[in-house]
């Protein structure tokens, strides 16, 4: 027999169960229909999703611009059409659900290059002849915002429609791209380096709190990409503010990243906990290179240190469950 999500709302409607929990349940129930797919068909779905993407973006040659930007923009409209319209014909099919996703994210993902054609057509694109469109996925410059802001645009309305979490990909990519991008566009190209870091950071924190929320919304699945960019961002902001400015804001910053490494355990997210432990990494670095360079005994005092954290792991790894149960009644989660 099957149910439709409105047939499940409606009868739980008329037994006063509480919508949200029903709401919970079916996302539940939708995701595990979709983790009966293979696990070999899973991985080619992504990986030839990935390399199609990549082929489109990243791996972009100039041999493009031969096109011109009225060219570009058609032809990312082609194939942007093209992905979407074969990624719904898929998406009536609950077992396809996977490559329909990735289709419409292909879709989501040639918008940048469509805005690029149309500046570039238009004459909005200023020195064209040294800035070329794979420059947006290694130059930090302003005048990118349009195409960051579009794809972000694109992604939310796509996902509306296609309620697929690798969506939240592109979305919050443009975002992370958009916290380097955005000083030079409201500032100029010759914006203060802090302010950058700054908004880096602080964009960084606004990912985390919306990963926060889906977390607690119970769409993890959706929430991964915010936490990935969002630390990204708040880590590299925050690693350029303190650096080379005194013991004491570096001592601050060790203890950001052992905070980061604890919130890791309280929101189950490994993410916070690997750049929580680089940055601990770093500082010891610092330690080594410039307070205790010529001391005999550090070596020995940082190997202990190593091999006492070794330790420590695997007393968490025998008492991890009672561990992170006593740390979510602290922090009440």
């Amino acid at each position: 027999m099957k149910i439709s999500k409105e047939q499940l709302l409606s009868s739980a409607a008329k037994l006063n169960l509480p919508i949200d929990q029903i709401e919970a349940l079916w996302s539940d129930l939708e995701h595990q229909e979709q983790e009966n797919t293979s696990p070999f068909s899973k991985f080619l779905f992504y990986f030839g999703g990935m390399i199609a993407i990549a082929a489109l973006t990243w791996f972009m040659t100039l041999g493009w611009d031969i096109f011109g930007g009225g060219g570009l923009f058609l032809i990312s409209l082609v194939y942007a059409l093209l992905f979407l319209l074969v990624g719904h014909w898929l998406w009536k099919n609950k077992e396809l659900r996977i490559p329909a996703g990735l289709l419409v994210t292909m879709a989501v993902c040639m918008v940048p290059l469509a805005i690029y054609g149309l500046q570039d057509y238009f004459k909005l694109w200023p020195d064209t002849e040294s800035m070329h469109y794979p420059d947006f996925y290694t130059w930090v410059k302003g005048r990118w915002v349009w195409m960051e802001l579009g794809t972000i645009l694109a992604g939310v309305i796509a996902l509306r429609f296609f309620p697929f979490p690798f969506l939240t990909a592109p979305i919050f990519f443009s975002v992370w791209y958009l916290t380097m991008d955005i000083v030079p566009f409201l500032f100029g190209e010759e914006a203060s380096s802090d302010v950058k870091g700054w908004v880096s950071l602080l964009l960084g924190l606004l990912m985390l709190g919306i990963g926060y929320l889906l977390d607690r919304k119970e769409k993890r699945d959706y929430a991964f990409w915010s936490y990935f960019f969002g630390t990204l961002s708040f880590w590299g902001g925050l690693s350029y503010l303190v650096w080379d400015r005194g013991e004491a804001v570096l001592l601050l910053y060790l203890a950001i990243n052992l905070a980061l490494m604890l919130l890791s355990i309280v929101l189950q997210r490994r993410i916070l906990m690997v750049f929580g432990a680089i940055g601990v990494f770093a500082y010891l670095g610092h330690l080594v290179h410039d307070l205790f360079q010529d001391s005999i005994w550090f070596p020995f005092i940082l190997s202990f240190i190593g091999l006492a954290i070794v330790a420590l792991g695997i007393w968490y790894q025998k008492n991890s469950k009672w561990i992170e149960e006593k740390v979510r009644m602290v922090f009440k989660i």
